[in-house]
């Protein structure tokens, strides 16, 4: 099979195939459903389970950072401990 021959058989096959993968009878796309807005009180609750969950977090990275001198100078902190290394 010369050059040409494959290039005009490679064309025809990729032609075929983009050909093959319309699909004349396809359907429109579904409207999206929209979903209610959550009431007031629950919007609240959350609220206040994020702020909740974001002291502990605080919490916990405070307690790490008093742990380690290193991670405090990292963070631009001047304790007592500055200069130190950790364990």
């Amino acid at each position: 099979m010369n050059s040409s021959a494959f290039v005009k058989a490679t064309f025809l096959f990729a032609l075929t195939l983009q050909l093959s993968a319309c699909d004349r009878d396809a359907e429109a796309p579904q409207p999206v459903s929209v979903t209610p807005a959550p009431s007031e009180a629950a919007t609240m609750n959350t609220q206040q389970h994020d702020q909740r969950l974001l002291a502990f977090f605080d919490e916990i990275f405070e307690r790490n950072v008093g742990q380690s001198p290193e991670f405090q100078a990292q963070l631009g902190r001047k304790t007592e401990d500055y200069g130190r290394w950790d364990d």
